[in-house]
């Protein structure tokens, strides 16, 4: 979803999930949060750089960073 605009700003959209890694959460809300986190990651980047996505389990629940 947020590829093309990452290409037009000369950015990778890269995303590191591990396997075995999942949460109970409210599919809307969390679709959410996630598009405005990236959303905001591009934006805000400076051209040519990376915006990473990752995604681990952390203390019996998931974290996850954008950066």
């Amino acid at each position: 979803m947020h590829g093309q605009r990452a290409a037009g700003k000369g950015q990778r959209l890269l995303l590191e999930a591990e396997e075995h890694c999942a949460a109970v959460v409210d599919h809307d809300r969390i679709r959410q949060v996630v598009d405005n986190l990236v959303s905001n990651a591009i934006k805000f980047s400076p051209r040519g750089t990376d915006v990473h996505v990752v995604v681990r389990p952390h203390n019996g629940g998931v974290r996850l960073e954008v950066r």
